[in-house]
């Protein structure tokens, strides 16, 4: 695992998960756990629920030089190819740890530039990109899991993250086996320092509204700075 020196948070101070995320997600997969009828990712990755997300993606594909996008917990892709400008990408690669989703990704929309590959995203090595998209995916894994998520994208040398963060959230607290909960990706433990751009994605989910969700951008060579 990469390390960045002394000021780098440590994955130490934070347990591991007790199940390995593949089975995990591979369940909520099999049943349709969160329970959506247009996507096995779940609502919020329903058109409808994700209109400020899809302007805030494709305002970045538009406006930075970005030509290659690796997505971290891709799921079904229902919502990202519907950005502008997506079919304009030179490459694009979705991980998501389910193998058989990723095999029906594959065969449903791979192509040239397109193509999918299973990944754990604390365990793995993130592709290069011009831009890694983390949406909706840090707030299921774990203080540790996110935490080494972020070495990885470090030793990536990708060049921009585009990552789910409250804003709100004072404190952050752990969760365990995919259990959602919001996170503040400026807050202890993470600290990454303040965005480039924050985009405003609030949202409601079965009739509850999520304040302060948003994807902040960040050049991906300020995470090494990052302080305990």
């Amino acid at each position: 695992m990469p390390t960045h020196g002394p000021t780098t948070p440590s994955t130490a101070a934070w347990p591991a998960p007790t199940q390995p995320a593949e089975a995990l997600f591979t369940e909520i997969y099999r049943t349709n756990h969160w329970g959506s009828a247009e996507s096995v990712s779940g609502p919020g990755s329903e058109i409808r629920q994700t209109e400020a997300v899809r302007a805030a993606v494709a305002s970045v594909l538009a406006r930075y030089p970005i030509r290659t996008v690796t997505d971290a917990g891709c799921g079904d892709v229902n919502w990202i190819r519907q950005v502008d400008g997506f079919d304009q990408l030179d490459g694009y690669v979705g991980l998501d740890v389910v193998p058989d989703l990723v095999q029906l990704n594959q065969e449903r929309h791979g192509s040239e530039r397109v193509s999918f590959r299973q990944a754990d995203l604390s365990r793995d090595d993130i592709p290069a990109a011009d831009l890694v998209i983390a949406r909706d995916c840090l707030v299921h894994l774990t203080h540790h899991e996110v935490l080494t998520f972020l070495d990885r994208v470090t030793a990536s040398r990708s060049t921009y993250l585009l990552a789910t963060t409250y804003v709100c959230v004072a404190e952050n607290r752990d969760t365990a086996d995919t259990h959602w909960r919001p996170l503040n990706l400026q807050a202890a433990p993470f600290h990454l320092p303040e965005p480039i751009e924050h985009f405003d994605t609030d949202f409601t989910d079965g009739g509850q509204h999520h304040p302060g969700n948003g994807l902040g951008l960040w050049k991906i060579d300020q995470l090494s700075s990052r302080t305990t």
